[in-house]
């Protein structure tokens, strides 16, 4: 709908903010990206959250 449209309008209307949004989610998706390599890849591993286990 119309807040898609909206925030698309946002961005090219306002190029430096749209740069600022891009570096800012592409330096979160390489965290992302180096925590899974460091853990292995492996599921189950540390992802940082505690279990409920752990919670008590």
């Amino acid at each position: 709908g119309q807040g898609r449209e909206n925030a698309k309008l946002f961005l090219r209307d306002n190029p430096e903010t749209a740069r600022e949004i891009e570096l800012a989610l592409r330096q979160n998706a390489g965290l992302i990206a180096e925590k899974f390599l460091e853990n292995g890849g492996s599921e189950g591993g540390d992802d940082g959250f505690e279990d409920e286990a752990g919670a008590m």
